[in-house]
């Protein structure tokens, strides 16, 4: 009977913790929804970092309200964008729309 009751409890663990991960990366998504609108940055942008242009390959979901984190891939000297990456934060001015 307990073991029967531990597997049993064990199963509905493992079914409410595929649930919760499939809710945290739909809020995941949500969050970089509203960090390119906010910041208007997205997956592609060009962007600049110390002077450079970079390509902006992911948005961090986990930002502060008025800063985000993007990775991006810098130009190199043939003007094409390298694999390198750079964490770039991005600010927005705390009374902007």
């Amino acid at each position: 009977m307990s073991e029967e009751l531990l597997t049993e409890l064990k199963g509905e663990r493992d079914r409410i913790l595929s649930e919760l991960s499939e809710v945290e990366v739909k809020i995941n998504e949500v969050k970089i929804r509203l960090a390119e609108e906010k910041f208007n940055v997205h997956v592609g942008s060009v962007i600049k970092n110390n002077g450079k242009q970079c390509r902006v390959f992911s948005i961090d979901p986990f930002c502060y309200p008025n800063v985000i984190t993007v990775y991006a891939n810098p130009k190199k000297k043939n003007g094409k964008f390298g694999i390198a990456v750079r964490s770039v934060f991005i600010a927005k001015p705390v009374g902007s729309v």
